[in-house]
């Protein structure tokens, strides 16, 4: 391991102290870095191509000798020389470092070396692509021009958007070159594979530069020639440098880890294709397949093989055909399944130039060519009315502990029902991460809108890094016990999820008296649907009239019928009011409790099945007491009753006052828990019967047995 020794750097002129020592160390390095006569020196320096290297004693102990072709837009790097003394110290890379400073407005920096002296890893260390051969003017010698770019050029860039627009750029790396340039078809075949006629519509084979340190490797110049003339029909995609150093630290680590001992060359391209806007690399190496899965758990880079690719794109081919299907039992929203053909219809919604600073269009249409590709790990949910798209959200299940969210855009139109919509999604996306028992819910998507940042925000995601998480845990127990297991969950993973353990740490330490009732209602937000069984919070079962339950919230009641609302600004609305006579408890204005709904029975009830029961478990945000028409003005936009319904409850008598019930995030349970049930788990806790004709006030001991009974929650054990 070399060590950096301090020092400093000087551009001289041609009246220099230091223009001597220059040229002595020239002389004395001529045997590589070829004769440069006196004159050549003085003159360079004239034009101020001279940068000194000086230690902490005022010395010239080396100097960089450049030019800038103009026309290129290029630095050229002529010479490097460190003195014989002062070398292995680190001291040449910094001279890179300092080099690619100077070069930091223009396209790159370019130098020739011989290929006989052996300094390819030096030259690759500090970033150089081995580009092209050409015969050096000692007969018999190939000197290799490197070249270190800053950034594509324009043009290229340009045309590269447009391809991946069009296209799915997948990246390849040797082995897969190796056969593609190989004339043994047989042991080939798989590789060549991807060259077939109806793959060229849809693929963007290319690489990245490590490729050329791996052609550069080979000791045969034809063959050397052979690799590099092919990728002349690929594409090279660009990557960021920075992400790129980042990303190879990582992978470093993970293979470490893994205890796994790879050539230093895979990694080096598996960073770079990291760094690249290209999420495909397919290789034919067993090493780097074996661990495909693991590296996308840590990385989310798709690894295949050329079969595996071909299998998948020739699926994507033969299902492009989708089937609108009702949502919410409305007739004008429609779910709509994400194609290939519909990628440009959806980059001209979802994607804002205008706004989005994280990606460019192509980069979008990538991302959405993947998750239309790539159906095993991705599902993609479109919502669209008659006026247009109105959302896209984007699931990728990879990873058992979480549900991630790498995609969730809002189109352009009514602002109220969209953001109805998607704040009702987000609680979907919430609720199916429970039900797949996935305890976080993750937001990978970098270019989030203004809308989407307040939803997920009322939502309690929390901004880790660059991504916005939520704990989903499905649990229901003591305070005390809920905060060790949140701790014991945090520490044994090496996730980041650390913000989490803070929770844990309250749980443990918080007061269950009713004076922190609100505090631990709000982590039970934080934390939905965890519940904290022996906190004070207020508990009632709440009796609904089917018809009621089925347009608040109770889709499986709905799906008996297909009686449905029109209105999907209602309809699919997550928070609603549902309007009852006044019953005590609850008291007046009371807030912050649970409700569970028992769906009741009479004669006008026909065609319901499986009620007389309790069936779902909502937040109670409020009870507000009142008279009918006031508190219809007050929540008309938060339920399915029109005000002739209100007035109804009373029998037309305005002046009696009734309750309006605020309630949110339902639960529906997989069980129902029905009278005779209900009645007998009373009797055990509180050795009494429960009335289920009005609002009753239940034990928390009850609550929790009911709540655990109708989510079939085990015993919390992580």
């Amino acid at each position: 391991m070399t060590r950096d020794t301090e020092i400093t750097f000087q551009k001289i002129n041609h009246r220099s102290p230091y223009l001597e020592t220059v040229i002595n160390l020239g002389d004395a390095n001529s045997d590589t870095l070829g004769f440069l006569a006196k004159g050549a020196f003085i003159n360079n320096a004239a034009k101020g191509n001279i940068v000194v290297v000086i230690n902490t004693q005022g010395e010239c102990i080396g100097y960089i000798l450049y030019n800038y072709n103009r026309s290129r837009d290029l630095f050229k790097l002529v010479h490097l020389c460190i003195d014989r003394n002062c070398r292995s110290r680190g001291i040449a890379r910094q001279c890179i470092e300092y080099l690619k400073y100077m070069a930091r407005n223009t396209r790159g920096i370019e130098l020739t070396c011989r290929r006989d002296f052996r300094l390819d890893r030096m030259w690759s260390t500090f970033g150089f692509v081995p580009e092209i051969e050409k015969d050096a003017k000692t007969p018999g010698k190939i000197n290799t021009v490197w070249r270190f770019d800053f950034q594509t050029p324009q043009l290229l860039s340009m045309l590269l958007d447009l391809h991946l627009e069009s296209n799915l750029g997948v990246i390849i790396d040797f082995s897969i070159l190796f056969e593609l340039v190989s004339e043994n078809i047989e042991n080939s075949k798989e590789s060549k594979a991807l060259l077939a006629d109806w793959l060229q519509d849809i693929l963007k084979l290319g690489f990245v530069n490590e490729i050329f340190d791996c052609i550069n490797i080979i000791d045969n110049e034809e063959e050397r020639k052979k690799y590099r003339n092919f990728t002349a029909n690929l594409t090279n995609f660009p990557f960021e440098e920075t992400k790129y150093i980042s990303e190879y630290q990582k992978l470093r680590e993970f293979f470490c880890s893994q205890n796994v001992e790879i050539n230093n060359n895979k990694i080096k391209y598996i960073a770079q294709t990291l760094a690249s806007d290209v999420s495909f690399l397919v290789t034919r190496d067993l090493q780097i397949l074996n661990l495909a899965n693991t590296l996308y758990q840590q990385f989310k880079i798709s690894i295949k093989s050329p079969t595996d690719l071909i299998i998948q794109l020739t699926e994507f081919q033969e299902n492009q055909e989708y089937q609108p299907i009702r949502l919410a039992g409305l007739t004008d929203l429609r779910q709509e399944k994400l194609t290939n053909d519909k990628i440009d219809d959806f980059s001209n919604i979802f994607w804002f130039q205008e706004q989005d600073r994280h990606e460019t269009k192509s980069q979008f249409q990538q991302k959405m060519r993947r998750f239309v590709i790539e159906k095993d790990k991705f599902e993609s949910v479109i919502i669209k009315d008659s006026s247009g798209f109105l959302m896209l959200i984007v699931y990728d299940r990879s990873d058992e502990d979480e549900l991630e969210i790498p995609m969730i855009r809002v189109g352009k139109g009514n602002e109220i029902l969209i953001k109805t919509i998607m704040k009702h999604s987000i609680f979907q996306t919430i609720s199916t991460a429970v039900k797949e028992d996935r305890k976080f819910t993750r937001i990978t998507d970098l270019s989030i809108s203004p809308i989407v940042l307040q939803l997920i925000q009322e939502d309690h995601f929390l901004q880790v890094g660059n991504s916005w998480i939520k704990a989903n845990f499905k649990m229901a127990d003591t305070a005390n016990n809920l905060g060790s297991n949140i701790i014991y969950l945090i520490t044994q993973t090496n996730r980041d999820y650390e913000i989490f353990q803070q929770f844990g740490e309250i749980l443990k330490t918080a007061s269950l008296d009713k004076k922190d009732t609100n505090i631990l209602f709000m982590m039970e937000k934080f934390l939905h649907p965890m519940k904290i069984i022996d906190a004070e919070i207020p508990n009632f079962i709440i009796p609904i009239q089917p018809f009621w339950a089925e347009n608040l919230f109770d889709k499986k009641l709905a799906e008996q019928t297909l009686n449905f609302f029109s209105k999907p600004e209602i309809t699919i609305n997550r928070e609603a009011v549902y309007y009852k006579k006044n019953y005590v408890p609850p008291h007046r204005n009371c807030i912050n409790g649970r409700i569970l709904w028992y769906v009741t029975k009479n004669d006008k009830d026909r065609g319901y099945t499986n009620i007389s029961a309790i069936r779902a478990c909502s937040h109670l945000e409020e009870v507000v007491v009142g008279k009918p028409r006031e508190l219809y003005k007050r929540f008309r936009n938060l339920g399915v009753f029109e005000e002739k319904n209100v007035l109804e409850i009373e029998k037309g008598n305005e002046d009696t006052e009734i309750m309006a019930i605020r309630f949110s995030n339902t639960e529906l349970f997989d069980r129902c828990i029905f009278h005779d049930e209900l009645q007998k788990l009373s009797q055990q806790v509180s050795n009494k019967n429960i009335s289920v004709v009005g609002t009753s006030e239940i034990p928390k001991e009850l609550f929790a047995i009911i709540y655990k009974l109708g989510l079939n929650i085990k015993e919390t054990n992580f």
